[in-house]
């Protein structure tokens, strides 16, 4: 997905990696991040239009459900045992 008109509109864009994505979550119109099942972090710097992976959680089977962010620094991620583990 991408972010249009200042973050009022989405437009459906190809997956960077194929499979489910569990949870995008944006702190303005540019810059947000998504996490998959495999334990990926994806962020994108343009609404959306390219992303790139950030983060690939390795040593474990990790599926990761929600992400949410308070800063470009500051995130916090979640797992489906409820886990919620502070991310830099």
């Amino acid at each position: 997905m991408n972010l249009r008109d200042n973050g009022y509109r989405w437009v459906a864009t190809p997956a960077p990696l194929a499979g489910r994505y569990d949870d995008i979550f944006f702190i303005n119109p540019n810059v947000g991040w998504a996490v998959n099942g495999n334990g990926q972090i994806l962020k994108t710097e343009d609404g959306g239009g390219h992303w790139k992976i950030q983060e690939q959680l390795q040593g474990v089977s990790i599926s990761l459900y929600s992400y949410a962010r308070r800063t470009d620094r500051l995130g916090w991620l979640r797992n489906p045992k409820e886990t919620t583990l502070p991310h830099q």
